[in-house]
């Protein structure tokens, strides 16, 4: 809240929807990540919510969705010349199914 309210200027009990749509772009403009945007967009969620009373000033705010990116597989071919690059007998050891 006190970052928000240093860039409302003012007490944040006095923000409408264009300031919170505001502070959300400014926020992405200036790279947050989606995590700490979706921390933030809670907190004002909670404060405009629960504390205030004006459920409808946070309607058209949601939370960012990040999509989850799958680890790349080594092929079977890759594996193997990995295992076969391991000259010390216990690290092979470890590494053997």
């Amino acid at each position: 809240m006190k970052r928000f309210a240093g860039f409302l200027g003012r007490s944040p009990d006095t923000a409408d929807a264009e300031d919170l749509r505001r502070y959300q772009l400014y926020l992405v403009e200036h790279g947050i990540s989606s995590i700490f945007l979706n921390a933030t967009i809670t907190g004002l969620k909670f404060l405009f919510e629960s504390t205030l009373g004006h459920p409808k000033l946070l309607a058209k705010m949601h939370a960012v969705h990040e999509p989850r990116i799958l680890p790349v597989i080594l092929s079977r071919e890759e594996v193997a010349r990995l295992l076969s690059a391991v000259d010390n007998l216990k690290h092979r050891m470890a590494l053997r199914p």
